[in-house]
């Protein structure tokens, strides 16, 4: 740390020396000559105000901009409780740094929630959840969606996984609507978003009863921006970058907007390659003898994705919108896989080492119709929404695969395994919505709704094994199968808030009857199951002052078994790999506590206690004699996790600013696999620092430190 730091300062010295460019400070204070920190001051051009530079005044209400070109500029200053205000046109010449007189700021006349939002925090905390503004901030700069998950506070992104506070399982919404997709198409998607089309993006460690109840690890819910300019207006991206591949991602969007009628297009399309290397080591116990298998596999991702988007809302009235909007496109992601296997030790598998390889492409189609509505009744902002959705997904999926046998003298000990598969796979999503928000005055309101989704999938499985002989493939019936599943939720919810000088509530509860079924009409396997749920959610906030709010968040929560996990028939993954589902499978309930503490929304802490009954536990069955390894799921009795979270936020100099988040899990787990009862504990932590440095010419420089453990 101590070099890099020396050679970052080395290079922030020698660029500002080359350019001849000094600097443009004051101070900001209020009418009472009190210094006013963590406004936002903006250098903008007298010609077409467009901004050059922003920054936020420190403790004491200084602001500085560093490296500043000659020039004409004035400054504007923003801040919540305050009028916004502007300075005199100034002239900087570059040779000599600029103190600019005091300004002087005026409180706000009118000060309540909409004033608030006018000026926005890049990270806000609030009952519990953590709000990203990404819109005109430095986060969307040159950023696809992807990229910026790693860097928002509790989140990670691991193998192409996305986590929240240390556990898998996110709920991901785009405009309120669940990505009910497989895990490929999601990342891809959000590669091929540009960060800068988004308005926020919601962490929710604590989701509101409006959201579905699914999701005991939380959801990340992006809003993206609507366009509010008038007359016709556009946006053209590109990025790259490069790792070990090159990665690219472009975009076109187009809106035009009058007094009651808008319109939005757009399409975004990403490429890229993607690399990872495994290495696993396996012991076997056959009689008194144990058998070591080093597998070692490296693979070699491409995904694509063209997303497009055209939409219109229409204002019938002053108070009353219709709208609509088709979204979606095609997509591939493809995997080349090589591999080894070794064995030591006692053998009694008949080869030496195995060669393998695996080719599997994978391609989809996705398209979303949308229409929606809403109505106003008020200035106060009562209103009624409705909102329905159609997804029509349909993908294909083709896998290639050899494993070649040899002896410690390279010769074939075993037959070859060549293999192929062939998946066709269909979707139907519907789901609509109705929500409606009554405030009663400006510290309280009330909200109540009802929606109804229905998901049917189909998967017809074929796996091919190739004879030796003749060279032609033929249908293995263990692993082959036709699977058809549905499943319909019905739910309705109530929210109610209040708030006072220094505290607030929010009391809510959530109502909901889930139906499914599967079936394999060729086997002629078949499930069904129903279940009625409630979902309570409590919010409790106090704020002692406006540098130190206590939040208290209590609620229940559900992870239902998607149709993968409950349809019980194999997958192969390689000669000694397989998965199984499980249709005995129930849901896991999540009840869960957390108190947090924040400190001028700079540093909060936060401590959390979760239980989870009937938790859906992911093991493997080893056997030793074939030395097949065989993974499935099941619940077993409980567990419970305790968690300590810390989150800071720092401007080092105005040039470096730090973000930490920190994560600190206990876990308990109590059950039994296979009629053994285990009862075993763990720890779970991760440490994530994000640098940004801010160099010259509109260039900044990000360096991120993670461990994980």
């Amino acid at each position: 740390m101590p070099v890099s730091w020396k050679v970052v300062f080395f290079f922030v010295l020698v660029q500002t020396a080359a350019h001849a460019q000094g600097s443009v400070s004051g101070k900001i204070v209020d009418s009472t000559q009190a210094p006013v920190p963590f406004v936002v001051v903006a250098l903008l051009h007298p010609g077409d105000s467009a901004i050059r530079a922003g920054t936020l005044t420190d403790e004491s209400g200084h602001f500085v901009f560093r490296n500043v070109r000659t020039g004409k500029y004035f400054l504007k200053i923003s801040g919540g409780a305050y009028e916004e205000q502007f300075s005199d046109v100034i002239t900087f010449d570059s040779i000599h740094d600029l103190t600019v007189p005091d300004i002087v700021l005026r409180r706000s006349k009118v000060f309540d929630a909409v004033t608030v939002t006018a000026v926005k925090q890049t990270v806000v905390f609030r009952n519990g959840n953590t709000i990203v503004n990404v819109g005109n901030s430095a986060l969307a700069k040159g950023n696809s969606v992807f990229d910026l998950l790693s860097k928002l506070p509790g989140v990670t992104v691991d193998n192409n996984i996305i986590s929240l506070q240390g556990k898998s399982g996110v709920i991901v919404m785009i405009d309120n609507r669940v990505q009910q997709v497989s895990n490929d198409q999601l990342i891809n998607l959000l590669k091929s978003m540009s960060a800068e089309s988004v308005e926020r993006i919601e962490i929710l460690k604590n989701p509101p009863v409006k959201y579905d109840a699914s999701g005991t690890s939380g959801m990340i819910s992006i809003i993206t921006k609507k366009n509010t300019q008038k007359g016709f207006s556009g946006n053209v991206y590109a990025t790259t970058s490069q790792g070990f591949y090159n990665n690219s991602d472009a975009g076109l969007s187009l809106d035009y907007r009058n007094d009651r009628f808008s319109f939005f297009s757009g399409i975004d399309a990403d490429d890229g390659w993607y690399r990872s290397h495994e290495k696993f080591y396996r012991n076997f116990v056959t009689g008194s003898g144990v058998t070591q298998m080093v597998n070692e596999n490296f693979t070699r991702e491409r995904g694509s994705d063209l997303n497009f988007r055209i939409g219109a809302d229409w204002s019938v009235s002053p108070r009353t919108t219709l709208g609509a909007k088709i979204d979606g496109g095609p997509g591939a992601y493809t995997s080349y896989e090589t591999g080894s296997d070794q064995v030591f030790d006692y053998n009694s598998t008949g080869f030496d080492h195995l060669v393998s390889g695996n080719y599997i492409p994978n391609v989809w189609n996705t398209v979303n119709y949308n229409v929606n509505g809403e109505r106003l009744f008020d200035t106060l902002g009562t209103a009624l929404n409705f909102s329905s959705d159609f997804t029509d997904l349909r993908e294909t999926d083709e896998g290639h695969g050899w494993n070649y046998f040899y002896d410690a003298n390279g010769n074939n000990a075993l037959p070859p395994d060549i293999n192929q598969s062939h998946n066709r796979s269909a979707t139907q999503i519907f789901s609509a919505r109705l929500d409606f928000a009554k405030k009663r005055d400006t510290a309280s309101s009330f909200e109540a709704g009802l929606k109804a989704s229905a998901v049917t999938t189909g998967n017809d499985y074929l796996f091919e094994r190739q004879d030796n002989f003749t060279g032609n493939f033929y249908s293995d019936t263990a692993f082959t199968s036709n699977y058809i599943y549905s499943e319909q939720t019905y739910a309705g919810y109530a929210n109610y808030s209040r708030a006072w000088k220094s505290f607030s509530m929010e009391l809510g509860m959530r109502a909901e009857e889930t139906a499914l079924s599967g079936h394999n009409p060729h086997s002629g396997f078949a499930m069904a199951d129903h279940y009625f749920n409630v979902f309570p959610d409590i919010s409790l906030d106090f704020s002692k002052s406006e540098d130190h709010d206590f939040q208290l968040n209590l609620n229940r929560r559900i992870d239902r078994p998607d149709f993968d996990e409950l349809n019980p028939f194999i997958y192969y993954r390689d000669p000694f790999s397989y998965f199984r589902g499980n249709q005995f499978l129930r849901p896991q309930y999540s009840d869960r506590a957390e108190l947090t503490y924040s400190y001028q929304g700079a540093i909060v802490n936060s401590v959390s206690y979760e239980r989870l009954d009937k938790f859906v536990l992911d093991y493997t069955v080893q056997n030793d004699s074939t030395k097949i390894f065989l993974e499935t799921e099941k619940n077993v009795s409980s567990a419970t996790e305790c968690t300590y979270s810390l989150f800071v936020q720092e401007d080092v100099f105005p040039w470096w600013s730090v973000t930490a988040t920190g994560n600190f899990l206990l876990l308990d787990f109590r059950g039994d696999v296979q009629g053994v009862p285990f009862h075993t504990r763990g720890s779970s932590y991760y440490a994530n620092v994000m640098n940004t440095l801010i160099f010259p010419h509109k260039t900044n420089l990000e360096v991120m430190f993670m461990y994980r453990g």
